[in-house]
């Protein structure tokens, strides 16, 4: 029997999905807000300041299935590598910037 739940240690498709999640703010140089003050360069010293914000997300994948998303829909959070099948999207999302609705598939 093959296992139901597999731990997924980085597997994220968004770095900005990633920053929300972990609960830090969107940087304006990654395309989020930012203004006349906002940081545009990093720096070395930057790099190992604060909490690790390139990995990906941690979390159980039970009894899932891996979904296709197409333009103009966007995957937010993937598989991982390490976990069959690898880099596949879990999580999408899509915006109607005319309606203005949104619409998040799990």
């Amino acid at each position: 029997l093959h296992p139901k739940e597999a731990y997924i240690s980085n597997g994220c498709s968004s770095n900005d999905f990633v920053r929300v999640c972990k609960g830090l703010q969107v940087r304006a140089d990654m395309g989020g807000g930012g203004g006349k003050y906002s940081k545009k360069y990093t720096t070395l010293e930057d790099e190992g300041a604060g909490p690790d914000t390139k990995s990906g997300l941690e979390y159980v994948y039970s009894y899932g299935s891996t979904i296709n998303t197409i333009h103009p829909a966007f995957p937010m959070l993937d598989s991982g590598s390490v976990s069959y099948p690898t880099e596949r999207p879990v999580i999408a999302g899509y915006v109607d910037r005319q309606r203005g609705g949104k619409v998040v598939v799990c």
